[in-house]
């Protein structure tokens, strides 16, 4: 608590909203490029809510990483008001995105998934989670590809030379989606293989 209050001596509290530019994010020391962060989530609207209703899902950070051609979505724990937010002010940010990691680790939460009739992951990342409580059926009903920690173990997202690398833990769950292909990576992990950006 001390720390996010900046009471903590010799720290820095960051407080960063959607849409601002800072160092070694979306700006750097001459005031543009920066390493391709974007914070889209949340405003200041949804964290005031959020504290009203004393449910802070909706006061989660959702951040858009866009590195090599690809455009990698981290997604926290936002609900369905941070996506209206999301969609009504980020659309072309979020369209057709390469990796989602999956809002609240892929979980059945009672929410809208309509978001990701926009987002289009070619790839999404479930948490670990009990399967019984996890949105299967929101990305099985779209034809959308998924992997969750249950079935891969540990996941690498490796992107080198315009490829993005996908190396799982499990080298069942590896040799059941890519049995040709036995490349590993320095941590040992098997590859599932990798995309190309869309041209």
């Amino acid at each position: 608590m001390t720390v996010r209050d900046g009471k903590e001596t010799r720290t820095t509290t960051l407080e960063i909203l959607a849409g601002k530019s800072f160092k070694f994010a979306n700006k750097d020391d001459n005031g543009g490029g920066g390493d391709g962060l974007q914070v889209i989530a949340p405003t200041q609207e949804l964290v005031d809510s959020a504290n009203e209703s004393e449910d802070f899902n909706d006061c989660s950070y959702v951040i858009v990483y866009k590195t090599g051609g690809f455009k990698i979505i981290f997604s926290g724990d936002s609900h369905d008001a941070t996506w209206e937010h999301i969609l009504e002010n980020y659309a072309d940010d979020v369209a057709n995105c390469d990796l989602l990691i999956a809002p609240h680790h892929g979980r059945d939460s009672g929410r809208s998934w309509d978001f990701l009739d926009v987002l289009k992951p070619r790839l999404t990342l479930f948490g670990v989670a009990s399967s019984d409580h996890l949105a299967y059926n929101a990305w099985n009903s779209r034809s959308l590809d998924k992997i969750t920690n249950n079935q891969a173990g540990n996941v690498v997202v490796d992107v080198i030379d315009r490829q993005m690398h996908v190396f799982v833990e499990n080298d069942a769950y590896a040799e059941s989606r890519n049995a040709g292909d036995s490349t590993r990576n320095s941590q040992g992990y098997r590859t599932l293989g990798f995309l190309e950006p869309i041209a």
